[in-house]
């Protein structure tokens, strides 16, 4: 926003202008500047007073000029004008020749008389009075909230600044118990730090004594539990022991009995007195039988033989081994469930000499069942690769749907049959110990 006199940028809520001093028109309404010698607020409509359109300087309108119309002759019909006669210009009249004056006489120089010199004494120069500056109109600032005007160049006077906030008073710390001074963030001195010091020290060792006599009486009461305990044991009549025993070992009565008066005196034992028990007899039991259970798991993975093996065995147990008719079908219904087409199993021949039976199963198992493809084993694949691995596939026969069988396999089939990446998987066996 640009004052409306001067064209200075002011700010949008200034009352003054800060260069000229002008106060900021402005609708009585909204608060919005008006224009020049707006009747009306544009933003509102509001009708502007004349005393706040009399803040707006007068503006001179333009003196109007005279107008003389031009003298033109009157001419008639059948008549010439006559052109009018040229202006005479008078010609320059010569200037007359200056007089020639005669030169002055020089005078004889006067006599020089001597003229006595006067003494004189320095007086100190008057230290000069201190000139006001002078400040240029044009640097002169006007204060945006009531006018008056800012010697020192600010938007406001010093009436109209915000006061500055006092200087925050520091209380020094003093001790809560001597009033002493002491450090900052500190509440005690140092002399009453070191005797509460001492006085936590007394207080702890006053606890510690107090917990120590506790621990004395509880053991003391213990003590005389166990040896009330005993006597009584000793004075019990279904121990058969009573009354008192003499260093000899035989009982004292005080002379009586139920039979009477000088009866003689019975040697008694604790060991003749008290009947044996026999110990219970418990009946022989059988040792529980413990059985084993196979788990079976189907992950599917890109692997080759070797590293299946390798990954049944980190997670505790084996690729899977099938010895019955039972085992193959339910490793067939893992299988079905895992939508895969090949599935490396735990059996293995190391050359071309060895046949498939016992001790081709990982576990060392005898080889009691098998389910192989028409016409395999074949050994070695058509591109002449030995095929040492048994795996379990599900590809059809003739057309014919057969289900899963085995077949010899090479080692990595991915490396050599991409196309069967996703397809390929792996099968589990877990051992579950079982006690009946």
């Amino acid at each position: 926003m640009r004052c409306l006199f001067c064209e200075n940028e002011i700010h949008d809520t200034a009352k003054f202008c800060a260069r000229c001093g002008k106060q900021v028109p402005r609708c009585p309404t909204c608060g919005n500047a008006i224009l020049m010698r707006a009747r009306f607020c544009k933003y509102d409509g509001t009708r502007i007073p004349e005393e706040i359109l009399s803040c707006f300087r007068e503006e001179e309108a333009p003196k109007a000029t005279e107008f003389v119309p031009p003298v033109l002759p009157i001419v008639f019909e059948g008549e010439t004008v006559a052109e009018p006669a040229p202006e005479v210009v008078p010609e320059p009249v010569a200037e007359p020749e200056p007089v020639a004056v005669p030169e002055p006489v020089a005078e004889p120089a006067p006599a020089v008389v001597p003229v006595p010199v006067p003494v004189v004494v320095p007086v100190p120069a008057a230290e000069p009075e201190p000139v006001a500056k002078q400040t240029d109109p044009a640097q002169i600032r006007y204060c945006v909230k009531c006018g008056s005007i800012c010697t020192d160049g600010r938007k406001l006077c010093p009436k109209c600044r915000p006061k500055a906030a006092p200087a925050p008073t520091v209380v020094e710390n003093t001790c809560v118990r001597c009033g002493r001074p002491c450090g900052p963030d500190e509440k005690l001195c140092p002399d009453c730090r070191a005797k509460e010091a001492m006085e936590n020290k007394s207080r702890q060792m006053s606890k510690l004594v107090i917990v120590l006599v506790i621990l004395l009486l509880i053991t003391a009461g213990i003590a005389g539990a166990l040896i009330w305990r005993e006597l009584s044991r000793k004075d019990d009549p279904s121990t058969g022991i009573s009354g008192q025993t003499t260093q000899d070992g035989w009982e004292q009565n005080d002379g009586q009995s139920a039979g009477g008066e000088n009866e003689p005196i019975v040697q008694t034992t604790e060991a003749s007195a008290i009947a044996p028990t026999e110990a219970p007899t418990t009946a022989p039991t059988e040792p529980p039988v413990v059985t084993y259970v196979s788990e079976y798991e189907v992950i599917v993975s890109d692997l080759s033989w070797e590293d299946a093996r390798r990954a049944c065995e980190a997670r505790g147990g084996t690729l899977a081994v099938i010895t019955s008719e039972e085992e193959f079908n339910r490793i067939c219904a893992y299988a079905n469930q895992s939508g895969l087409t090949s599935l490396w199993i735990g059996g293995r021949v190391d050359s071309m000499a060895d046949n498939w039976g016992t001790g081709s199963w990982v576990t060392g198992e005898a080889w009691t069942f098998e389910r192989w493809f028409p016409g395999e084993p074949s050994r070695q694949d058509e591109d002449g690769t030995l095929e040492y691995c048994l795996s379990m596939w599900n590809i059809k026969y003739n057309g014919e749907d057969i289900g899963w069988t085995f077949n010899d396999q090479r080692n990595d089939l991915i490396a050599d049959f991409p196309n069967f990446s996703g397809k390929v998987g792996y099968i589990c066996e877990y051992k579950v110990e079982v006690v009946q």
